[in-house]
């Protein structure tokens, strides 16, 4: 199956303005604004303010991930939270795989009105650990034949990403679920955790960790029984997004 390309005009960057909590969208790795779209898109429709940007390394070709680190898409996501903040005053952080593993990030280093991880890690699969050797022989790794991880057939062949994964990301990665799963118990943001019981990229253990270990008063669990691990796109993506909101529209009544 051909890889949309991350260039067309569904894949940029969003900005939607609207009410507090203001939304930051995160995506994933090697992936695009396109799957956080449908949330970001909710959200705007129930009146609150939405946005999403490139995380470093996305948005042209694969190569430009192969000297990215950790601390980029970190300090990229603390930028674009603080200048949200100052624009909006109160922010609530929403994130995809990579990008729920830097919402919780956020958890730990800023102060969000809430937090939604959709798929994020606090660690990955043991594989993982030979990304670091592995890119050292083979900086990418094809992505495999039949696409990206959705099972619904017409929203993978939708989906825009590159069509191959830097194993520097991926060790890279390794490195920020590493420093997140020993800080889980900094966050105390009402938190509301996603995960397809079926992932096949992030272990749905992850979740349970997760919700074990951090401090916050509010938080929810939600598995998702018919989707792999891209969430917001697959056959579940209406309930995430609806899910989204509510928990949203509960924090801004309580705020």
């Amino acid at each position: 199956m051909p890889f949309v390309s991350v260039t067309v005009p569904e894949a940029q960057p969003f900005r939607w303005t609207g009410g507090a909590p203001a939304c930051l969208l995160i995506h994933g790795l090697t992936s695009t604004p396109f799957e956080v779209r449908p949330v970001g898109e909710a959200l705007h429709a129930a009146g609150f303010h939405a946005e999403s940007f490139w995380l470093p390394g996305h948005g042209s070709k694969p190569e430009a991930l192969r000297h990215v680190t950790w601390r980029d898409w970190s300090a990229a996501v603390e930028a674009q939270y603080d200048r949200m903040r100052r624009d909006h005053g109160s922010v609530a952080v929403l994130g995809t795989s990579l990008g729920g593993s830097l919402a919780l990030w956020l958890g730990i280093t800023r102060r969000p009105a809430a937090i939604v991880s959709m798929g994020g890690a606090v660690w990955l699969p043991r594989v993982a650990a030979l990304a670091r050797p592995i890119s050292w022989i083979r900086p990418f790794q094809q992505k495999r034949a039949q696409g990206s991880a959705i099972f619904d057939d017409e929203a993978r062949a939708r989906h825009p990403s590159y069509p191959k994964t830097s194993m520097h990301a991926v060790a890279e990665m390794r490195s920020l679920v590493g420093q997140i799963k020993g800080k889980l118990a900094a966050i105390t943001a009402p938190l509301l955790v996603m995960h397809a019981r079926q992932d096949s990229v992030i272990p749905p253990e992850n979740a349970r960790y997760i919700m074990a270990h951090v401090r916050s008063t509010q938080k929810e669990l939600l598995w998702l029984e018919k989707s792999d691990h891209i969430i917001t796109e697959d056959y579940d993506r209406d309930l995430v997004s609806d899910t989204a909101v509510q928990w949203i529209e509960r924090i801004a009544a309580s705020e």
